[in-house]
């Protein structure tokens, strides 16, 4: 009888486990590197080549514009350091909208889950389309000016093979990311060695750090529109959280990702500042409306054209993270908080990817006039 009731245990122990290996669930597939990428390439977007421009305008010297861009990544430093606590409290994919659940209950998140599907990642991600069509576009029309028709059907496109890429692999998705991620850091590389050769070859003399301090705004509304203009290019640190139950060992790299990704922003915005002021006047900043390519045709002349296409991977980037992380919350609000149809909680069965919830994403964004 003993002998039975043993043998009847192991059944049900090799049934459960049976019935474990084929639940279909998202796999682990983002390493630290990976989720480093996805994480710093979200936050890396177009504002560091066009940002600039907004925090001098209201810091009114370069000494204290560097000052707040040093400022803002510290300011996000302590958001992120909240995110990788929370994140770890909460090992789950779906990120804010899954602390807003736990938290709040279903009300606070179905409002804040309703609004990611109507307003906010609609038109983020089809202003990122346009975007990045319009850089692509850029260097080969210079002069022309293109039909805004052909323009939106490019973007149509780029939005529906980033999305068909999501659908199809994780590992594709982060691969991409990792190219996009590394062209990113070229880029403003790029741009950080330029400023410093000139720097070298000035000897130092550099007008615009002579009187760094000379006009800084003392208006305590200012220095706050300043400081929005900064962190508008640091935005992005809560991504990795939306897909926490795919980093492999969580509990290390959770944190891990966001400190690694908030010290490389930190430094190559500060250094790529530095390189924009070494190069460029303060009117010439002011006057500009993309100061990297600004910068580029000062100091790298024929090859300048490389700048609006890194901007044009750099904006790219930043639209896979987001169509990314748009999947991922859709499927746990249906998943987890049945603020959705069913089927939008479901996985492919051979891919482990949310195939419902990204083609809910496709269905939601029209590229607004």
């Amino acid at each position: 009888m003993d002998c039975g009731r043993t043998l009847k245990r192991r059944c049900h122990a090799q049934n459960t486990s049976s019935a474990d290996d084929d639940k279909v669930y998202m796999r682990k597939e983002l390493t630290l590197l990976r989720a480093v990428a996805l994480n710093a390439g979200s936050v890396i977007g177009s504002g560091i080549f066009v940002s600039p421009r907004g925090v001098l305008s209201h810091a009114g010297s370069v000494g204290l514009s560097l000052i707040v861009w040093v400022a803002c990544g510290v300011f996000s430093a302590f958001g992120s350091l909240s995110y990788a606590e929370i994140g770890l409290t909460v090992p789950k994919s779906g990120g804010i909208y899954t602390y807003l659940h736990e938290a709040f209950g279903s009300l606070v998140s179905f409002l804040f889950i309703w609004t990611e599907l109507l307003l906010r990642r609609p038109t983020s991600q089809s202003i990122a389309a346009l975007a990045t069509v319009k850089y692509f576009l850029e260097p080969m029309f210079v002069g022309c000016d293109v039909s805004p028709g052909v323009t939106r059907l490019l973007a149509i496109f780029v939005l529906i093979s980033l999305t068909a890429l999501n659908c199809w692999s994780v590992t594709w998705a982060a691969h991409m990311q990792n190219w996009m991620f590394y062209i990113k850091l070229v880029a403003l590389g790029a741009i950080i060695i330029m400023g410093f050769v000139q720097m070298i070859m000035s000897e130092g003399d550099i007008p615009g750090f002579q009187s760094a301090f000379a006009g800084s705004s003392s208006s305590i509304g200012e220095i706050g529109l300043a400081m929005y203009s900064g962190l508008f290019a640091y935005a992005g640190f809560e991504v990795i959280n939306y897909s926490a139950e795919e980093i492999k060992d969580v509990k290390r790299n959770l944190p891990r990702t966001i400190y690694i990704s908030i010290a490389i922003v930190t430094t190559v915005y500060t250094l790529g500042n530095i390189a924009y002021f070494t190069v460029l006047t303060k009117e010439e900043i002011l006057g500009s409306s993309a100061v990297a390519a600004t910068f580029a045709e000062r100091t790298m002349g024929p090859i300048a054209i490389i700048i609006p296409i890194m901007v044009m991977c750099s904006v790219m980037g930043g639209l896979n993270c987001n169509i990314f992380t748009t999947g991922r919350v859709y499927f746990v609000s249906a998943r987890d908080g049945g603020h959705m149809p069913s089927i939008i909680g479901m996985l492919n069965v051979h891919r482990y990817t949310p195939f419902p919830a990204m083609i809910l994403s496709v269905m939601s964004r029209p590229l607004h006039r």
